[in-house]
């Protein structure tokens, strides 16, 4: 606790200017910039070295993949890709925020591992929503202790 908070510079030169980044999206820049105000700077060092924060285009509206990026002797490095579609720019600034902050969460909480229990269910499993997963909710929930509503809105309802 007490780490000194990482500058909206360094926080920038991180995440938005990658290349990876379309400065067009003025409404996930802005998220941006609420997830580096609000984010314990506790939580945002769980953030692996390599995050590539992906901002430009299709259907879904946020995603979280592993990324490999080659091999360092015998291991293989691997990183993040958060993919925020420019459908994001639509939606209202509150719900960009949510998303971005979700998205990151997943990542703090390592939800892109092959190792992370909850996303493991039984063969069959069924959720009436895509929030009522068990990563869906743990986001959501991290989110929640930040100050953001969930993103997703069957977890709004529900008691926390």
């Amino acid at each position: 606790m007490g780490n000194q908070k990482e500058s909206w510079e360094d926080f920038c030169y991180r995440f938005i200017e990658t290349g990876w980044f379309d400065y067009s999206r003025a409404k996930t820049l802005a998220a941006m910039q609420k997830l580096w105000e609000r984010v314990p700077q506790d939580d945002l060092d769980k953030l692996p070295g390599d995050v590539i924060v992906f901002a430009p285009a299709t259907h879904n509206l946020g995603e979280v993949f592993p990324l490999s990026l080659g091999w360092e002797g015998d291991e293989q490095r691997r990183g993040v890709l958060v993919y925020l579609p420019p459908q994001l720019e639509k939606k209202s600034q509150a719900e960009v925020d949510s998303t971005v902050a979700h998205e990151f969460a997943h990542v703090i909480l390592g939800c892109y591992r092959p190792d992370y229990t909850r996303n493991i269910y039984d063969q069959g499993a069924e959720f009436k929503t895509q929030g009522d997963i068990p990563s869906e909710q743990d986001a959501d929930a991290l989110i929640s202790h930040w100050g953001y509503k969930p993103a997703y809105k069957s977890n709004r309802k529900k008691p926390r």
